[in-house]
């Protein structure tokens, strides 16, 4: 996981709110309610190290196995996101596949990676996407739900939430729905 381009993205995210919750004694999760990641002790260390290093950005206390902390406009408060609640939404999950194609909303020019199921289509922003790469297993329940991200050996890592979709993004989403349901 690239800490650097990590703490950047977490940095300049859209409402400036980012919880962790250590998990256990190597194993860290980070949300910023779009994507959330599960980091090593190294590596968080790294994080932490660059994201406070950004101006006006609280410290990030070192933490006690199990406990969570929020930061919101860059002010540090108790208690995180329920991280393990999303965690647990992963059970039944369907495999999901991102075709190599990005959509450009003319409107903003963000970059979204689109995926498919099954029988659902869905989006997610693709500054999140690229922290994964495509070289994982990815997994949803339908178009709105959370997307579970998979390492090589099978464990859980990522989450990302979908963007909802409107204007032309919505119109090449339903052009998959359509496909996928037999039309053309």
């Amino acid at each position: 996981m690239n800490y650097l381009k990590l703490a950047q993205i977490f940095n300049r995210s859209r409402w400036q709110t980012m919880s962790v919750w250590r998990k256990g004694t190597d194993e860290y999760w980070i949300t910023d309610t779009y994507v959330m990641i599960r980091l090593d002790h190294s590596t968080f260390s790294k994080f932490k190290s660059k994201y406070c290093s950004f101006k006006n950005n609280p410290y990030i206390p070192d933490l006690e196995i199990d406990q969570k902390i929020r930061i919101q406009e860059r002010r540090l408060l108790d208690r995180g996101v329920d991280m393990q609640k999303i965690i647990n939404e992963e059970a039944g999950a369907k495999t999901v596949d991102f075709i190599k194609m990005l959509f450009v909303e003319p409107y903003n020019e963000n970059y979204n990676a689109v995926y498919v199921g099954d029988d659902f289509a869905g989006a997610i922003d693709y500054d999140y996407f690229q922290l994964f790469g495509w070289d994982n297993t990815f997994k949803a329940h339908r178009s709105l739900s959370p997307v579970f991200v998979y390492n090589d050996k099978g464990e859980l890592y990522g989450v990302m939430m979908p963007i909802r979709y409107f204007g032309e993004l919505e119109k090449e989403i339903e052009k998959f729905k359509a496909v996928l349901k037999g039309g053309e």
